[in-house]
């Protein structure tokens, strides 16, 4: 029989916004043994974390990741639309912010 395996897709997504800094964390807190993304690419060349194209669905604005560059891109709330079980909002303005492939490496890498 093959070891069970327990991947994170998008992190901890029930609990925290999805593919953030704070999700993967979670998800590693709860003991994954791997985290699986998305990326898309900014228009200065930083490869973010990310499952759609732009931040219209996670964030209090939408921006194509293609068309901004990084530091427009960390300039959108993706606490924003997140809801938990209860309909709360508990991440909104604490600073959530997109997450560049490298960070979540350096982060995660032995």
């Amino acid at each position: 029989m093959f070891p069970r395996r327990l991947y994170a897709h998008r992190g901890a997504s029930l609990e925290c916004p999805e593919n953030t800094l704070v999700s993967f964390q979670r998800a590693a807190e709860l003991g994954v043994h791997a985290l699986e993304t998305d990326v898309h690419m900014t228009a200065d060349g930083v490869i973010v974390v990310s499952h759609d194209p732009d931040s219209r669905r996670m964030g209090d604005r939408a921006l194509e990741w293609r068309r901004v560059d990084f530091a427009a891109a960390q300039t959108v709330d993706l606490g924003w639309a997140f809801a938990d079980a209860a309909g709360q909002h508990p991440w909104r303005a604490r600073g959530v912010r997109v997450l560049a492939l490298e960070e979540l490496l350096t982060t995660f890498t032995n």
